[in-house]
């Protein structure tokens, strides 16, 4: 809330904005919105936040939140490079995971005031996005199966010098793999 306002979400959703567990007339709010979505996303998830939902604590809304919620939960860590290898941070991880959380990231890539060289950058939204759609498609068609295609030019001998090929650049054979893949 200190980046970004609630009122900027608001606006933008049309829908009211809940910062606190101690809002007036709100009281069991955060009951009834963990029983609401059919997915949550915590992006970004820094380790205090891991920590705190490793441990069970229920302490502001988004905790009490994820205890509360019925739905599957994908957490997206960002934080510095150290503090996300850090052994606790790890082990709060693994935790979360043993609990069937699912968590996306961190990738390598530039970290706030240009330090660090190893993972801890969130994700791109693109991506917890079609992550978020494969996890709300569980059920679909794919779901446990193996799918396998090949993608790009073919080539076949004619003998050991000559071929006949195509200019195939695999673009169709990627958009299925993604497709089977976000099916599932």
């Amino acid at each position: 809330t200190e980046f970004v306002r609630p009122m900027v979400f608001e606006a933008l959703t049309g829908r009211p904005v809940g910062t606190s567990l101690w809002e007036a007339g709100r009281a069991l709010d955060h009951i009834r919105l963990g029983r609401e979505p059919d997915l949550m996303v915590v992006a970004p998830a820094t380790a205090r936040l891991i920590a705190r939902a490793a441990q069970g604590l229920a302490d502001d809304l988004l905790t009490s939140l994820l205890l509360a919620r019925r739905a599957p939960l994908l957490l997206c860590p960002a934080m510095n490079d150290v503090m996300y290898a850090h052994p606790e941070t790890q082990k709060n991880l693994a935790v979360l995971v043993e609990r069937g959380v699912h968590v996306l990231g961190p990738v390598t890539g530039a970290l706030a005031h240009g330090e660090g060289e190893g993972p801890g950058r969130m994700v791109e939204p693109e991506e917890i996005v079609a992550h978020a759609l494969r996890l709300l498609r569980s059920g679909a068609p794919f779901a446990g199966r193996r799918v396998l295609v090949t993608a790009g030019p073919t080539r076949e001998a004619i003998d050991p010098v000559r071929v006949i090929t195509n200019r195939s650049t695999g673009r169709m054979g990627y958009a299925l793999a993604r497709v089977a893949w976000e099916r599932g």
